[in-house]
């Protein structure tokens, strides 16, 4: 099961088309899409009134809250679990587990009408999860662009919205550069200086996961939207895990 979300800062809104079918063409009639917000400490589950047509359901930051998450489901499969839904995500159906991957479009866009977008899927087996993240600030920034973000949004299982620590770090120099407070259950913007970026630098998450997005607005207000792929995608070989996991470890000292 995947999760959608939107995000929106005030100068970007945002879009997300979420797809009624598998990328096997099955399609279920009966399918709709649900929001879960987190309201006094529990998950409020409701089903969306949106746009939507034969093929699509199409939700905006504008009309509809953008820290919430969207899921895919029944109305059969969110009554089964009414109760204990309160408490904690649910992975409801097997709709979007699909090989390749399913794919729904979040669409970002500035007040001067520049557009540009990429996937906004969060897997399931991660919101169970606690962690740390690490990615590359250097391999999707543009030291040439006006400025430059990475959007960090984090789901978690549990109705929580608490600040944990992001950083930062500059490996070659092995050194943290800047630190910052990130939030559970949020789509956190992070401003990253352009005089920082270097292929040494690092994003840092410590203590929970999430799905970095680098967004990058040009001289001319452009717009790059687009996130980086786990690192062990990008290596070949049996000992692509161990080698990762030896990079993170570097890293991570750092910031202890």
């Amino acid at each position: 099961m995947n999760y959608f979300f939107l995000t929106s800062n005030g100068a970007i809104d945002s879009e997300i088309q979420v797809p009624k079918y598998r990328n096997d063409g099955t399609q279920r009639k009966d399918i709709k899409l649900f929001s879960a917000n987190i309201k006094e400490g529990e998950w409020l589950i409701s089903e969306v009134t949106c746009k939507a047509d034969k093929n699509f359901f199409f939700v905006d930051s504008k009309n509809h809250e953008s820290q919430a998450i969207y899921f895919l489901a029944t109305r059969a499969e969110i009554q089964a679990h009414i109760h204990k839904s309160k408490n904690i995500l649910i992975n409801y159906n097997n709709f979007t587990d699909t090989t390749p991957d399913y794919r729904a479009s979040l669409r970002v866009k500035n007040q001067y009408g520049a557009v540009s977008s990429y996937q906004s899927d969060y897997p399931f087996n991660m919101v169970e999860r606690k962690g740390t993240l690490t990615s590359s600030v250097h391999s999707l920034s543009n030291t040439k662009a006006k400025s430059n973000y990475i959007i960090i949004r984090n789901i978690f299982c549990e109705p929580i919205v608490e600040p944990y620590p992001g950083y930062l770090v500059d490996k070659k120099l092995k050194k943290v550069v800047k630190e910052f407070n990130l939030h559970t259950n949020s789509s956190n913007f992070v401003y990253i200086e352009n005089e920082l970026i270097n292929e040494d630098l690092y994003i840092v998450a410590n203590g929970y996961l999430g799905i970095p997005i680098y967004l990058s607005v040009g001289i001319n207000n452009e717009l790059s939207f687009e996130h980086t792929h786990p690192p062990h995608e990008n290596i070949n070989g049996a000992r692509k895990f161990q080698l990762v996991s030896k990079a993170k470890n570097e890293i991570l000292k750092i910031i202890s």
